[in-house]
């Protein structure tokens, strides 16, 4: 009697699970059938001496059959298969006789983001290898229309049937989504969310938005790195030595600045004081204003205010400079008026007060600076192009107004207003008893 394999015929309604075997039938055996895990192949064994018997084929199909296999294969073409298999010796040979159709795995969606906002770390010279703990390597500033997040739509998949001809159902892809909040606009053309505005990208919980103003709470230091940004930002605290921040409109901040560099494209305004070093400048196309000013160089566009001193500083102003007590030392140019209690000191510090013309000067907008001289003082002052020392002049302060210079050589109370006389040409200095004849 021959040897034949063992399958079980399913009963009807149920699925038919064929007994497959994993040892490999001896030599001279028929053959066997066996079945794949993922029921999408049947696989003949068989050696090469069987597989030349005459009626092989005619029981492997009889076989198939009594297995329930769906799609049943011609009988020639298990003649053929049968013939293409060489004698080996012993070995049994592997021949695929029957496959189904394979699914075909869905892709789910997927976000692309344009670069790395959210990165972690710090920047590394390429060079020393040495971090920068001041420069950290997130970026999340963007402008307006830049694409911020592509939404790659997902890819179904195909159902697959096994050789059962049993259909095999492949799950559903999982769409990709982001929750956006304010400042982002869809855009169906890239399929992806674009900036509505400039600002600084942010993602409090699960949803993305850009903040037009940005408000740091505390100071920038080590925890925050340098900052950069598109729009205002607010900093509830101070700014630390060594630390950079840029921002396209104003800053406010409401500690002190250290010794930094600071540029803003509107108004600095600082509730504390600066305390800068020569290597470092602090510019705003605006105004700036400041309780104190010391050891600083500064460049305005628009006004510079300071409500308590100006000591060894450098400040090119657009506008007027207004301090209301005194200014020491260092050097102090403007466009329009120079206002201040008290010029120099009684160490005869060298203090350079000027008014020149300078292009800040001709395109700056004064209602859009930071705060002028209070009304009060504004009627002190209706003489444009002029150097007003409400209080005491010292020894050592130079007086220069569009280019026509004057020492100080004498203590001078005050009040003393310095200025081109229309008529005359020249410098003149008036209110005080004791007129000097200007240097050319």
């Amino acid at each position: 009697m021959e040897n034949e394999v063992n399958i079980e015929k399913p009963e009807v309604g149920s699925e038919f699970q064929p007994n497959v075997n994993d040892e490999k039938p001896e030599v001279g055996s028929e053959f066997q059938l066996n079945v794949d895990d993922d029921k999408l192949e049947v696989v003949l064994s068989i050696d090469a001496l069987t597989a030349a018997v005459s009626d092989t084929a005619d029981k492997i199909l009889e076989k198939l059959t009594e297995m329930g296999i769906d799609n049943l294969p011609e009988l020639e073409l298990i003649q053929t298969r049968l013939e293409e298999t060489k004698y080996d010796g012993d070995q049994m040979q592997e021949i695929v006789l029957v496959r189904g159709k394979a699914l075909v795995m869905p892709v789910d969606g997927r976000l692309v983001w344009s670069k790395d906002y959210f990165a972690k770390g710090y920047k590394i010279d390429i060079t020393t290898n040495i971090i920068d703990f001041r420069e950290k390597v997130a970026s999340p500033v963007v402008l307006e229309d830049d694409l911020i997040i592509k939404i790659i739509p997902p890819t179904p998949g195909e159902d697959g049937i096994d050789v059962y001809g049993q259909l095999i159902k492949v799950n559903p892809p999982v769409k990709a989504e982001m929750k956006v909040g304010p400042n982002l606009r869809w855009d169906e053309e890239v399929s992806g969310y674009l900036a509505a505005v400039s600002g600084r990208l942010r993602m409090p919980g699960a949803s993305l938005e850009i903040q037009e103003v940005f408000s740091i709470e505390g100071d920038v230091g080590r925890k925050t790195g340098n900052i950069k940004h598109e729009g205002d930002i607010i900093i509830r605290g101070d700014i630390d030595s060594e630390y950079n921040v840029e921002a396209t409109k104003s800053i406010l901040v409401t500690g002190v600045i250290g010794a930094c560099n600071i540029t803003s494209g509107g108004d600095l305004i600082v509730n504390g004081g600066i305390s800068g070093r020569e290597d470092k400048k602090i510019s705003a196309k605006g105004g700036i204003k400041a309780k104190y000013i010391m050891n600083a160089v500064l460049e305005a566009g628009g006004n510079v205010a300071s409500e308590v001193e100006i000591v060894k500083s450098r400040i090119l102003a657009g506008g007027e400079v207004y301090c209301r007590g005194r200014i020491v030392g260092g050097e102090i140019i403007a466009g329009t008026n120079i206002i201040a209690d008290i010029a120099g000191n009684d160490k005869n510090v060298l203090t350079l007060l000027e008014i020149r013309k300078t292009d800040k000067s001709d395109d700056s907008e004064t209602e859009d600076s930071a705060e002028s001289p209070t009304s009060e003082n504004q009627a002190k002052s209706e003489q444009t192009d002029s150097i007003r020392i409400e209080e005491q002049v010292y020894v050592g302060t130079k007086f220069t107004v569009l280019g026509q210079r004057h020492q100080v050589k004498t203590r001078m109370k005050g009040p003393i207003v310095v200025l081109i006389d229309d008529k005359a040409k020249q410098l003149v200095l008036s209110h005080y008893d004791e007129r000097e004849e200007p240097e050319s």
